[in-house]
């Protein structure tokens, strides 16, 4: 846990919170975590959603590792690290604190260019009618 790898007093634990504030939360902090667990891989795979709102504000990400996750490392976007492995998370969130991804801006575009609503539409035109397009 946080105590146990001593970076408890690094973390301000929020709790559940309304989807308005996230722009406004996430622009405060210098990286963003998503530590899933195996079950959830397994049951209900990532929350890509919570990644690239933390791209698209051009954060850099620690992530577990996990299917689909992949795109993390090969754009330098971030770090992956092993589910459920409290002194791999601790050593990457400390990593990550004394010396934070510089984005300049790559995570933003890479957000636009896959999940901007002119790319969604087009991938579900596709699916939709891959013929015509």
């Amino acid at each position: 846990t946080a105590v146990e790898t001593d970076i408890g007093h690094r973390i301000l634990w929020l709790g559940k919170l309304s989807h308005e504030l996230v722009p406004s939360l996430l622009s405060t902090v210098d990286f963003c975590i998503a530590p899933f667990t195996k079950r959830v891989f397994s049951v209900t795979g990532s929350s890509a959603l919570k990644l690239y709102e933390s791209l698209s504000l051009d954060k850099p990400l620690l992530v577990s590792a996990g299917e689909g996750h992949e795109f993390i490392e090969d754009n330098l976007l971030g770090e992956l690290v092993t589910p459920e492995d409290p002194k791999a998370w601790a050593n990457a969130l400390n990593r990550m604190g004394k010396d934070t991804i510089k984005m300049n801006g790559r995570g933003r575009r890479f957000a636009v260019r896959h999940r901007s609503v002119k790319t969604m539409i087009n991938e579900v035109l596709e699916l939709c009618f891959p013929s015509e397009i």
